[in-house]
């Protein structure tokens, strides 16, 4: 059965879904402001928690990027009712797993946690991928280009990782998106395209092409030798 945390400070909505979810047979625990979401968070062993944005004591994006900071892995869902894509991308960076504006159905929140949940459960551990001179350990979440070590956020791993396990594919947006996220209905492929190039500032090397193509019109790959 899975434990699951819910931090929101709007009573009603914060009632309808924790009721929701221990319809459906959760374990649920649940804040109201950010503060006590994140001591929660840190203490208990939940397999996801769902986020509001705009929390008191400690906002839902300070409280997610405060708990990645930290080491937490908890997959994260951020609820709010910002919904451009600016916003999007704040919310993925602070390290939410996933993003869901409000208003929302309560059977799409349910997938969302239940997509969360299987990403999560079918991750390896301990899984070394070496492309190229890029390592990358899914256990532990490092990055090394050569000696260099590179700090990602959440989502460029996830992007970085679906590109090396299909390193040998030109992949199209559409599938990054579907294997990246664990649901990519507001995900747009501009939002791709922002993350594709954080992505690139931190692999590549100043003076040397992109280690990560773009095949126009097919999608991207990343460059097996490094070279193109």
């Amino acid at each position: 059965m899975a434990k699951i945390l819910i931090v929101e400070d709007d009573s009603a909505v914060l009632e309808k879904v924790v009721d929701w979810f221990r319809f459906e047979k959760y374990i649920v625990d649940h804040a109201d402001n950010g503060a006590d979401g994140f001591h929660l968070l840190s203490l208990g062993d939940y397999d996801a928690a769902l986020i509001d944005w705009n929390l008191p004591k400690l906002t839902g994006v300070d409280l997610v990027k405060r708990f990645r900071e930290e080491g937490g892995s908890t997959p994260i869902l951020l609820l709010t009712g910002r919904g451009e894509t600016n916003d999007k991308i704040t919310g993925l960076d602070s390290g939410a797993d996933d993003y869901l504006t409000k208003p929302f159905d309560m059977r799409e929140l349910s997938s969302r946690v239940r997509a969360l949940l299987r990403r999560q459960a079918v991750r390896p551990t301990g899984d070394l991928l070496k492309v190229a001179d890029i390592s990358l350990n899914s256990a532990t979440h490092q990055v090394f280009r050569g000696d260099r070590e590179i700090h990602l956020q959440p989502v460029e791993l996830a992007i970085l990782e679906c590109l090396m396990r299909n390193s040998k594919t030109v992949l199209s947006v559409d599938q990054i998106l579907n294997k990246a996220w664990s649901s990519s209905g507001e995900v747009t492929p501009a939002t791709l395209r922002t993350y594709i190039r954080d992505l690139r500032k931190k692999l590549d090397r100043e003076g040397e092409e992109s280690i990560i193509s773009n095949i126009h019109g097919k999608g991207y790959i990343i460059r097996q030798d490094g070279v193109s």
